[in-house]
């Protein structure tokens, strides 16, 4: 059982008795919050507390293994940890002068597995690692919207109190650690950073939100608009004391020059920005790592409690080469197809979904190109029962619980319905996001 019991029945009851009301307030809730091509999910989902203690365990362990990985694997050498995944030598190039240390230990700093709910527990697909975490700037005040509702309302007054860690106040804790520059300012001014020109959606209402709750002034544009002095970075005659990412490791390649890159973290180095870039990010946000974490020949890497861990959660991944591309052929019915450095379910292949023909050709393309992996397909998806006919039917279910510096600060819940074509839950497929949350008091 993953939902709290004592929610489903009062909601039960409650939609039986008020299906205008609670219509309306979905659709109020919905509208309030509505971000660029994205469908809110409402009501929000209600953990068990042993749940939600659960996933809390998993999650803030996952990532503290991953952060482990150069040490533990490598030695504290990026050389044979950018060997193991494949990387490119432009890429090499841009990330070793920077790969430092203490930036490795502060890379992990905002994180975000992905876990499916199973019929034997959690499972994570993949571990995102960035500046930019989807649902980070919705979940609370998705939980404040919530809370205000007549549903809210409802289930307070009935002794049932659904609430979720301080999103906000743990992002602005951890951020402060990582802002130096900012917190000597008496008027700090963060820029929300764009790399591509054709992303339109500059300002996001939710991260201005967040900044503005940490004392920020807020400017948005594109990194490349930047102007970078001696005594800092401008943007126009302002001083910018933070530069900020909303974009990807995908799209600081494609579109963000090597050089301005070197030069600002110059600048970071010498005290004069801030920098919250995906960069030495990268290294940990690449599924890779993910062979490392399910493969028993990385074992001696881990305590017998971890390994324990590890083989409940992580599903059996192995790099796409030469080497195993006879494996990743007669997997085809068990195995998915990945790229290593996406996001949003691009470039995605299921094999028990294209003929053998397909599956051949896409990895010999895949295998020639490199960048990917092969991971075993997650069996016995949990299926969350529908809670009141056609508007919350039964849904597959996705939970991304963010850590940010190694705390627990939220779950954000994404969902699709069950008889959905594809498994894969995500918004590009037309899955709906919201918040999961737990009962207050009882973890």
């Amino acid at each position: 059982m993953y939902l709290d019991e004592n929610f489903q029945r009062l909601s039960a009851a409650y939609v039986a008795a008020h299906p205008a009301a609670f219509r309306a307030e979905a659709a109020q809730i919905k509208q309030t919050l509505r971000r660029p091509q994205r469908v809110l999910a409402f009501p929000p989902m209600v953990l068990s507390p042993a749940r939600f203690a659960e996933i809390e365990r998993s999650a803030t362990e996952l990532v503290r293994l991953l952060s482990a990985l150069p040490w533990r694997v490598f030695a504290g050498q990026v050389g044979p940890w950018m060997d193991f995944l494949g990387l490119d030598e432009a890429a090499r190039a841009l990330l070793a002068p920077l790969a430092s240390a203490e930036r490795l230990r502060q890379a992990t700093c905002f994180a975000r597995p992905d876990m499916l709910p199973t019929a034997s527990g959690f499972r994570a697909t993949e571990i995102n690692v960035a500046s930019c975490i989807g649902g980070m700037g919705m979940l609370e005040r998705y939980l404040t919207a919530f809370q205000a509702g007549a549903f809210g309302r409802y289930l307070a007054a009935q002794g049932m109190h659904a609430s979720a860690p301080p999103t906000g106040a743990r992002w602005r804790q951890a951020l402060a650690a990582r802002t130096p520059v900012a917190g000597r300012a008496a008027r700090p001014v963060i820029f929300e950073a764009r790399a591509n020109p054709a992303d339109s959606n500059s300002g996001r209402a939710n991260f201005i939100h967040m900044a503005e709750q940490a004392g920020f002034q807020v400017r948005c544009g594109l990194i490349g608009e930047l102007t970078l002095r001696a005594d800092g970075v401008y943007a126009g005659a302002e001083r910018i004391h933070t530069v900020y990412a909303m974009f990807t490791w995908d799209e600081l390649r494609r579109f963000v020059p090597a050089a301005l890159l070197l030069d600002l973290s110059a600048l970071e180095q010498n005290g004069k920005v801030d920098l919250v870039l995906p960069l030495v990010t990268a290294l940990f946000d690449h599924k890779a790592n993910f062979e490392i974490l399910s493969d028993p020949a990385f074992a001696h890497a881990f305590t017998a409690e971890e390994q324990q861990l590890l083989r409940r959660s992580i599903p059996a991944t192995f790099r796409l080469r030469s080497e195993t591309l006879a494996d990743a052929l007669a997997g085809q019915d068990q195995l998915v197809l990945k790229p290593t450095s996406q996001y949003g379910g691009k470039g995605i292949v299921i094999g028990k979904q294209v003929t053998a023909a397909e599956w051949r050709q896409r990895l010999a393309a895949a295998s020639e190109l490199g960048g990917y992996v092969c991971q075993q397909i997650v069996p016995d998806l949990w299926v969350r029962p529908a809670l009141a006919g056609d508007d919350c039917p039964a849904c597959l279910t996705a939970l991304g619980p963010i850590v940010f510096d190694g705390r627990f600060s939220g779950v954000y819940l994404r969902q699709m319905p069950a008889q959905a074509a594809t498994p894969v839950i995500n918004a590009a497929n037309g899955a709906e996001d919201g918040i999961a949350l737990g009962v207050m008091g009882g973890t």
